[in-house]
């Protein structure tokens, strides 16, 4: 499977990435913010992890 880019951000809005992945595995947080917004998480090599804003 092609490597795509994915941009993601935190809830706020204040830290903004991009990940580049084939097919991430997708997790769920259990903290109460997450829990309220159906919120995804996804584990990547920080070399396909890049800062854009925070």
């Amino acid at each position: 499977m092609q490597e795509k880019e994915h941009l993601g951000r935190c809830h706020c809005g204040s830290v903004e990435f991009k990940i580049i992945t084939d097919a991430p595995e997708l997790t769920t947080c259990d903290c109460s913010i997450c829990i309220r917004r159906n919120a995804l998480m996804v584990k990547v090599h920080e070399s396909k992890f890049q800062l854009i804003k925070g």
